[in-house]
């Protein structure tokens, strides 16, 4: 019965983990460059250090726990704007923007330009451009190629840091829009197009999340259910049997 409550105790836990990405996910079904996390279980085998278990003991002592976020990376809705600059990618590619805790990357492409001529992210952070520094404008329309390069007028006014990453590079989201990856994970863009006036939605599934979500608390409920059951055997136990031994 032991293994019973700490398999439901760490399926709790797991499932308590789970529900919060799932609530996050929804809560930003609507947030331009947002990219959804899945959760990732594994089993964690509970023995002791030079024990060696038998079958039956492995099996009861092996529990289900959440063993990470993993970014969904699939492309999410393109929405025309009319703004020339709202920018989108096609493809894998992420912008470089520069913030107070250092370079980060994102899909939001809703850029404005400062006073002082600089396209900023709607936080403010400055965009970044191939050479690594932040891209000031010219003054006039801006007209941006697919391969991210500014124009206005005939006149070259730089060009956009689009960066792809190593498949299986896993991203570290930093805030609802941002996310920070490991420099040597970064490479050169090679299927990836930068759309003007548009803006990439979340790529959420706001259907599918839902479901998805009262299934982890239906399972949240059973395990909850399912240790009150333990823990009544327990005072009955402890009430009834121990006082005969």
């Amino acid at each position: 019965m032991d293994s019973g409550y700490y398999a439901a105790c760490t399926g709790l836990i797991a499932r308590t983990e789970a529900l919060e990405i799932a609530a996050n996910n929804l809560a930003n079904a609507n947030t331009s460059g947002f990219r959804a996390k899945h959760e990732t279980f594994h089993s964690l085998l509970a023995q002791s250090t030079g024990t060696r278990l038998t079958d039956i003991n492995r099996a009861v002592n092996d529990y289900g726990v959440l063993g990470s976020a993993r970014v969904d990376l699939s492309q999410g809705n393109l929405e025309r704007t009319g703004n020339v600059l709202d920018l989108a990618i096609e493809g894998r590619g992420f912008f470089a923007v520069q913030t107070a805790g250092g370079t980060r990357y994102t899909r939001d492409g809703s850029f404005q330009q400062t006073r002082d001529g600089y396209l900023v992210t709607n936080g403010g952070d400055r965009v970044l451009g191939e050479n690594g520094a932040a891209i000031r404008m010219l003054d006039g329309t801006a007209d941006i190629s697919g391969e991210g390069t500014i124009s206005v007028s005939g006149a070259l006014a730089g060009k956009l840091k689009i960066v792809e990453f190593v498949p299986g590079t896993q991203l570290e989201s930093v805030g609802d829009s941002y996310y920070s990856a490991p420099s040597n994970s970064v490479v050169a863009p090679s299927a990836s197009r930068v759309r003007q006036g548009m803006v990439e939605g979340s790529n959420v599934n706001p259907v599918a999340s839902a479901v998805g979500l009262i299934a982890l608390q239906r399972h949240a409920e059973m395990l909850q259910r399912a240790l009150s059951t333990f823990h009544s055997e327990f005072n009955r136990i402890a009430a009834e049997e121990l006082p005969r031994v």
